[in-house]
């Protein structure tokens, strides 16, 4: 430890932090405050800035108002560091303030951080792209969204046995936005992009120049692992079911033709004989 007799020289101390594990470390420290300047939906998040940092200047503050005293907090630094010892590893805190009270604030609020975190949930996302006439995609989202619930509901139905229920309940209360979509660069260029994104993809086969295609957002809050296996296994469903909507509509389409031909015919029939 630094000694506190020189003012220039922070005090420093170590904190064990044993209800943290390592593989949480991004999340336990959060995001910055200028990616919370630049989205602020990330302010909702946990973090040390948050959770410990400004909680203990708030507490200084609070501490040495009631008193009476116009005291500073000073500058605080929190450091997290993953130390191996014998019998497993320990995550702990370096903490260097300007004032032995600062540093018993910090602790305070790390001892409390440690107890309430909760790891933030992370949505899955996932975009499928695919061939469809536009006039079909009402019938494919079905009456208030029936035909969306059945195809997450045989999506998980063909899911491997091995994942976890919890996950199969997440999956198949995904949300699915289907919509038309047009690209906004040629097709090729497009076709590229989809090949080169992680969460992307083509359902059947990939489309040519004018094809008509919808975009299918997934979002999930399933594990990674499980979120995999049931994109893969909604594409296989989503396949299925284009091609049959796609053959149904054709046939309708051709019954349709050959009703339009038969009235015009029955119309030149009327204006010949009568």
């Amino acid at each position: 430890m630094n000694s506190p007799k020189d003012p220039t020289t922070p005090l420093t101390r170590k904190m064990d932090l044993p209800k943290f594990d390592q593989g949480d470390i991004g999340s336990i420290v959060g995001p910055s405050f200028n990616l919370c300047k630049e989205h602020p939906k990330l302010n909702d998040r946990p973090s040390l800035r948050k959770n410990v940092i400004s909680l203990a200047r708030n507490s200084f503050k609070t501490f040495h108002e009631e008193k009476g005293e116009a005291k500073e907090p000073g500058k605080i630094f929190v450091k997290l560091i993953w130390e191996e010892r014998e019998g497993g590893g320990m995550m702990v805190a370096d903490i260097r303030c300007d004032s032995e009270e600062m540093i018993k604030f910090v602790m305070m609020h790390l001892d409390k951080y440690q107890d309430t975190f909760r790891k933030p949930v992370k949505k899955m996302l996932y975009d499928l792209y695919m061939h469809l006439p536009h006039h079909l995609v009402p019938l494919l989202i079905g009456r208030g969204g029936s035909g969306v619930k059945a195809l997450r509901t045989r999506a998980v139905t063909g899911m491997d046995e091995s994942v976890d229920m919890q996950d199969l309940n997440k999956c198949e209360n995904s949300f699915m936005r289907i919509e038309p979509f047009t690209p906004k660069q040629g097709y090729e260029d497009f076709c590229n992009y989809v090949a080169e994104k992680k969460n992307a993809g083509f359902v059947g086969w990939q489309p040519t120049d004018g094809d008509p295609l919808v975009k299918i957002s997934v979002t999930s809050l399933a594990s990674p692992e499980a979120f995999d296996k049931f994109i893969e296994s909604l594409d296989t469903e989503m396949d299925s079911e284009i091609s049959n909507m796609i053959q149904r509509d054709s046939v309708k389409q051709e019954r349709i033709d050959v009703d339009r031909a038969r009235d015009l015919e029955d119309c030149e029939k009327a204006l010949s004989n009568y």
